[in-house]
């Protein structure tokens, strides 16, 4: 149940409807985990299911009526005991990466292609993360989170883990196309 608890993380603080969790789980959370709206709503609808979150719905004049999730103390004690379990590793996906191992037909020149596409990607990625910091480097961002929001600097230092990952992929990437065309020569 991966999802939901992460959507009850997005709930632990304020109430949110569930367009407006979407938009947290885009900025917040997608770095690390997918999901789409509908899978989102899928997963509000079991923790309603489960008691995790009650459903308030709001009259709207020009729009339809909005429905706002908060957690319950179930939802709260869900919450607490997931985050206190240590979680098994699980495989990742990547799709990319199984286009890579199988593209053994294709010459060198268009692995690199393909390749150079993805840095660039990993690029407008690992600038999008790092604007969220802000301009400051990770300690001193760790340091302003831990301040202003009294907690720990939690969501600091996911988005660091975030950084890091994409500049090794990028590294990644950068060292196979040097490699490629050194092999090509």
């Amino acid at each position: 149940m991966s999802l939901e608890h992460l959507i009850l993380g997005i709930l632990k603080d304020e109430p949110l409807s569930g367009y407006d969790i979407n938009k947290k789980f885009r900025y917040v959370v997608e770095f690390f985990w997918s999901a789409d709206q509908s899978q989102i709503y899928r997963a509000l609808y079991k923790m309603k299911e489960l008691g995790w979150v009650n459903v308030q719905t709001i009259a709207q004049e020009k729009n339809p009526n909005k429905k706002v999730y908060s957690l319950t103390t179930t939802g709260q004690e869900a919450l607490a005991e997931w985050l206190l379990q240590p979680l098994e590793s699980q495989p990742s996906r990547s799709l990319w990466l199984g286009q890579l191992f199988f593209a053994d037909d294709l010459s060198n020149e268009d692995i690199c292609n393909l390749l150079e596409a993805r840095v660039t990607q990993l690029k407008g990625h690992l600038k999008v993360l790092e604007t969220r910091l802000g301009g400051y480097d990770i300690h001193t961002a760790a340091k302003a989170q831990k301040i202003a929001w009294k907690s720990q600097p939690t969501g600091v230092i996911t988005l660091h883990y975030g950084i890091e990952q994409l500049k090794f992929q990028i590294k990644w990437a950068e060292d196979t196309i040097r490699l490629l065309r050194e092999l090509s020569e």
